[in-house]
């Protein structure tokens, strides 16, 4: 997961969810620096926060915030936020790993590996060409699905993720591969959300062990949330209620609410973020 301190209610629950519905033992949330130990004090050793910079060592990351793409800087932190969850391939020992959006809450238990060990891969509503145009700009080769995988989640076989990373800097002879989506993301014909990590993983996958891959479809809601400070309980019964196995929230605070989160997010006094996700608890 990764998660800035402005979002740490929703965070928390997802933090549990996982651990009540997945049986997940360890966690890890990547956050910024300055968010780390407001994190760690909220979630009190329900899972590993690390600083999202340990993730993005040979990144240039200022060259890359500050460039020629459509919405930058502002649109940086949506792409950065992927990048963490496909490198993560390259710290972990892990043999799987299980990428979940932090705004998501999982609300009952869903099996991520079939009977004959086929990895499940969700299938989403939505299809937004610019993923595959920028999938094929990077991997030299055209999607495999034309469907959509954007789930909120993803089961990641780490070798896999670590050949794709090593691919694209093989194809494009860069010393990281962010260096190459950053030059696919300049030149790219389209203007806004031109990558998912999602679609780019899955479609890997799919080239290259179909076999190995369970397609299947979940119910599902996804959600504006308008609170300052998380979810209410009402709204996840409802979702349990309707079926859904997870409910996604995107913020769309007022915007009294985005200053005071904002002010509290930048501040670098750790006491008053300590306070505010203890509120929280």
């Amino acid at each position: 997961m990764a998660s800035r301190f402005r979002d740490f209610p929703i965070l928390l629950r997802a933090v549990r969810g996982c651990r009540e519905f997945f049986g997940a033992e360890h966690i890890v949330v990547a956050s910024p620096k300055q968010d780390v130990k407001a994190i760690q004090f909220g979630l009190r050793g329900e899972a590993e926060v690390i600083d999202e910079t340990t993730l993005t060592k040979n990144m240039k990351v200022f060259e890359f915030r500050s460039s020629n793409v459509p919405f930058f800087p502002k649109a940086f932190g949506w792409y950065y936020q992927q990048i963490l969850k496909m490198n993560y391939a390259r710290m972990t020992s892990a043999a799987n790993y299980l990428v979940w959006d932090a705004d998501t809450i999982p609300i009952k238990s869903i099996p991520f590996f079939d009977s004959d060990g086929r990895v499940y891969f969700t299938t989403a509503e939505e299809y937004h060409a610019p993923y595959f145009h920028t999938y094929e700009q990077l991997l030299g080769e055209k999607p495999a699905h034309a469907k959509s995988f954007i789930s909120q989640h993803m089961v990641v076989n780490t070798a896999v993720m670590r050949n794709i990373l090593g691919d694209i800097e093989s194809i494009h002879q860069v010393c990281d591969w962010t260096e190459a989506l950053l030059q696919v993301l300049r030149n790219s014909p389209y203007s806004q959300n031109l990558f998912s990590e999602y679609e780019t993983y899955a479609n890997y996958f799919a080239s290259k062990l179909p076999e190995r891959m369970k397609i299947r479809s979940l119910q599902w809601s996804r959600e504006e949330n308008t609170r300052t400070w998380g979810v209410s309980a009402k709204r996840v019964k409802s979702a349990q209620y309707s079926g859904d196995a997870f409910l996604a929230l995107e913020s769309k605070n007022n915007l009294a609410s985005r200053i005071f989160l904002k002010t509290l997010e930048i501040t670098r006094f750790d006491f008053i973020k300590c306070i505010a996700v203890a509120i929280v608890r």
